[in-house]
């Protein structure tokens, strides 16, 4: 009787399964043969609970592997899947919180026929579940010093909670014993972190300050850690590096991106410009030659630029915090530029900085270079960058040291820093004698207005005529340096940010750093004469000494030579001073001879000759030899003025007084009327001279009358007239007589008769 073969029809069911964490095995026992050929990976979800709506969960994938042990039991071989599973944290950590789902076509029987699914809601809990044990291991890393990318390769799915940058160590030696520590190694401090490949590779983005740090030290290749860097998902804490045996860099990625400024700001009062790179830079290549500042962004429409050249220094310390910020000090001078400019270095609208381009590098600038030694790049001066802050400068003005030139008449102030000249007031300086005195203080006057700024620190004065002359007069005053100091309160200027400068009082008076003494001879500059006054003024470039004028050493001249010259040996003088000139006022003596000489007939014929020494300065200069022609002349108008006169009827001489010499051929006796009294015109008591009477001698303002017979006789005749003072008057006509210079006397009339000076009867 023949056989008849009757097939499974039913369908294989999944038992039981376990998991070995550690050695990443997912062992699965079913109730029947399987096929692991048909093993389908992604139809196997491992999941935290009987459900997944509110559970962790992990599909499988083609990266798991199966393989038949006995037929009944399915081994995979997780490999990949183990991080994929590890990376949920709180999956697959007891059989508590390992349960796993099947599709159908999960795997199939020898015959093909799909294994029985096991569904979501209904998931099979773990039989048993070997937790993972094994510490992580660091197996790689790379540094990106470009981008500033430090990346770790674990063995095991990292916790990123668990991270503690501040254990990892980079270090220039494998062997870190006996070396100096901060030289040679450095400390991560901080940075943002993200994690790649299922949680197995930690990319470390590092902080700015830390990038400089690692780039400054130079050669980090090494890399040391120890076991609280971190924890892998299961808890389980790293395996250390130590620091004797560091793990050397894998790749390692030059920076190869050039530094750029990415701020500055300045600080008036220290006077220096701090540039921000953004990564750190090769101290020993920093230096502004590229540094231009200017007052707007773009070039073409600055209206003042400051180009910094050598004109700063760079300064700091080894051990600076921040090595991808630069301070450079400005020189003095380029500083005070700053300063000086009311419509520059203010705020971020008037203040930018750019890099001026280089020779052969159109690209880039040598203010400096980073650690790979690449250079910045170039910041174009039509699109300069803002400055960031601004320290204003809030220093007050000192006066640093002042120089006395009183062979120019100029005074020196050299301040700290920009003084502005629209803020000076002369008014406020006192020159003294002494650092303290009550007695010597001589303080300028405002006729001193001429100053002008020098090399932005220099303040000159130029001292007003009357100011440098006067502090020549005083003969304890700026006598030398030891007798020269100044006081002046703060009202004397302030810097263009309004800063007032530091008063000098009396007492700490400052004493000039040089005094440069008049060592100028004085000169006449011109004179006039005036013959109504008889003063003749000399205008000279500076005060004299007065005791140091000799009139006999001086000569009135009627032309260049000296075919006639009038010493003025015993003439009186005083000085004058005003605002323009130094005025030596000599009262000539004799006025009269002078009138009476060819002298001072006009301009062409006046001239004063001064001998060597006939005057000195007060700083004992004397005057050269000068002999100049007259640029103001004052010709005698002044009619000659009867002053009195004497009678003597013995000698029959009548002697006329006048305030000036008379012209001896000028005199009209018959003009010459003698009375009894004012106001009398009788024929008894009058008597009027005839030509019979006769000029005798005209000595200075003397003139003498020889009265004639006829004269004389008439005159004892009248009983009522000159037999007495009381009755002895005399009046003159006008146009009687003429002065050396032809100027007609006026009238004394009778009413007006002067009585007799002197009388002497017959």
């Amino acid at each position: 009787m023949a056989s008849r073969l009757i097939l499974d029809s039913e369908r294989v069911m999944l038992l039981e399964y376990s998991i070995n964490m550690n050695d990443g095995i997912l062992l699965l026992t079913f109730s029947d043969v399987i096929l692991s050929e048909s093993f389908q990976p992604d139809a196997f979800i491992i999941q935290t609970s009987l459900s997944r709506s509110s559970a962790l969960f992990y599909q499988l994938t083609s990266a798991s592997i199966a393989s038949n042990t006995n037929g009944y039991e399915l081994m995979i071989s997780l490999n990949s899947d183990l991080q994929g599973i590890k990376s949920q944290p709180g999956l697959v950590t007891s059989v508590n919180t390992t349960y796993l789902t099947i599709a159908a076509d999960a795997i199939d029987d020898p015959f093909g026929v799909d294994v029985t699914a096991i569904t979501d809601g209904n998931a099979l809990q773990a039989r048993s579940v070997i937790p993972d044990l094994l510490p992580p291991t660091l197996l790689d890393f790379s540094i990106d010093l470009g981008i500033s990318i430090l990346n770790l390769t674990f063995s095991d799915t990292v916790l990123l909670p668990s991270i503690n940058l501040t254990r990892l160590t980079l270090q220039t030696q494998s062997n870190m014993t006996g070396l100096n520590h901060s030289e040679n190694s450095f400390i991560i401090t901080g940075g943002s972190i993200a994690l790649f490949t299922d949680g197995t590779v930690v990319s470390i983005s590092l902080l700015d300050n830390d990038s400089d740090q690692i780039k400054y030290i130079g050669n980090l290749r090494f890399l040391s850690f120890s076991s609280f860097l971190l924890q892998d998902i299961s808890l389980n804490r790293v395996i250390p590096i130590r620091s004797s045996s560091a793990r050397e860099v894998s790749v390692l990625f030059p920076d190869m991106i050039n530094p750029q400024i990415s701020a500055f700001s300045l600080d008036l009062n220290l006077g220096v410009i701090i540039i921000t790179f953004n990564e750190v830079m090769l101290l020993s290549s920093i230096d502004g030659t590229a540094i231009l500042l200017q007052t707007h962004s773009n070039i073409s429409e600055s209206t003042n630029n400051v180009y910094i050249g050598s004109g700063v220094a760079r300064f700091h310390t080894e051990s600076r915090d921040d090595l991808n910020v630069i301070q450079l000090k400005f020189h003095d001078d380029i500083l005070n530029i700053i300063k000086s400019d009311l419509n520059f270095g203010i705020s971020s609208a008037n203040t930018f900085l750019s890099l001026v381009e280089i020779l052969g590098m159109p690209s880039f600038s040598e203010i400096g270079r980073d650690l790979g030694n690449l250079p910045t790049i170039l910041i174009s001066p039509y699109l300069g960058i803002p400055v960031s802050t601004i320290v204003p400068d809030l220093s007050p003005i000192i006066l640093n040291s002042y120089v006395l030139d009183l062979n120019n008449g100029i005074v020196n102030l050299t301040f700290s820093e920009s003084v502005n000249p629209a803020t000076f007031t002369p008014t406020a300086l006192n020159f003294q004698n002494y650092k303290y005195t009550n007695e010597t203080i001589y303080s300028l006057s405002s006729e001193t207005n001429e100053y002008f700024v020098t090399n932005h620190t220099t303040l000159t004065i130029r001292l007003g005529f009357f100011d440098l002359n006067q502090i020549k007069n005083i003969s304890t005053l700026a006598v030398d340096e030891n007798s020269t100091f100044i006081t002046f309160n703060y009202s004397l200027c302030s810097d263009f940010n309004g800063n007032p400068i530091i008063e000098i009082d009396n007492g700490m008076a400052l004493q000039t750093s040089e005094f440069i003494s008049d060592e100028t001879q004085p000169q006449l500059i011109s004179f006039s004469l005036d013959f109504n006054t008889g003063l003749l003024h000399l205008y000279f470039s500076e005060i004299l000494n007065s005791d140091a004028i000799y009139p006999e050493l001086i000569q009135l001249r009627n032309s260049s030579n000296v075919s006639s010259e009038i010493p003025l040996t015993n003439s009186t003088y005083i000085l004058l001073l005003t605002s323009e000139s130094a005025i030596l006022v000599i009262e000539v003596y004799p006025l009269n001879e002078v009138k009476g000489s060819s002298i001072g007939l006009t301009s062409n014929s006046t001239f004063v000759n001064f001998n060597y020494g006939a005057v000195s300065d007060t700083n004992l200069n004397p005057i050269s030899e000068v002999l100049l022609s007259s640029a103001s002349l004052t010709p005698d108008t002044t009619p000659p003025t009867f002053v009195y006169f004497s009678l003597n009827l013995t000698s029959g001489l009548l002697v006329l007084v006048f305030d000036e010499s008379i012209s001896s051929n000028s005199l009209n006796t018959s003009g010459i009327t003698l009375v009894s009294s004012p106001n009398s015109t009788s024929q008894n008591t009058s008597y009027t001279l005839t030509s019979t009477s006769l000029v005798i001698s005209n000595d200075e303002q003397v003139t003498r009358v020889q009265l004639g017979a006829i004269d004389l006789n008439s005159i004892k005749l009248l009983d009522m007239l000159a037999t007495s003072p009381e009755n002895t008057y005399l009046s003159i006509e006008a146009n009687s007589l003429s002065d050396l210079r032809n100027n007609f006397n006026l009238a004394v009339t009778i009413s007006m008769a002067p009585n007799v000076h002197i009388f002497s009867p017959e």
